[in-house]
């Protein structure tokens, strides 16, 4: 009786740990779900991270918000607040068309 509970449990384990195996590499992300992301879309996952074009600048996430800020121009809204993860500010702009949050450390805004 105590070999079948114990080999009973073994399976469950091993089953258990199978699923939390590392994602299929063939076309999905990390989370398992499949691409849908089209040769015409304009988001795509750049060398430091995910990245997309707006107004013809290519915004990329964690990057640096200064130099994308003076090419897009002045944003339609503009919204801070402090942040509770950083302690700094967080910034919402919105644009035509799109949003851009912003996080700031050590005094520089970054995109989110």
């Amino acid at each position: 009786m105590k070999k079948k509970i114990f080999a009973m449990l073994l399976a469950v384990m091993t089953l258990t740990l199978a699923a939390c195996g590392p994602a299929d590499k063939g076309g999905s992300d990390a989370g398992g779900k499949a691409d849908t992301k089209t040769e015409s879309s304009t988001e795509s996952k750049g060398a430091g991270g995910y990245t997309f074009e707006a107004s013809g600048v290519t915004v990329e996430v964690d990057a640096p918000f200064a130099d994308i800020e003076s090419a897009l121009g002045e944003p339609v809204d503009f919204f801070e607040s402090e942040s509770c993860a950083f302690g700094d500010l967080d910034k919402v702009y919105t644009y035509k068309g799109f949003r851009i949050d912003t996080y700031q450390l050590d005094g520089t805004d970054y995109v989110s």
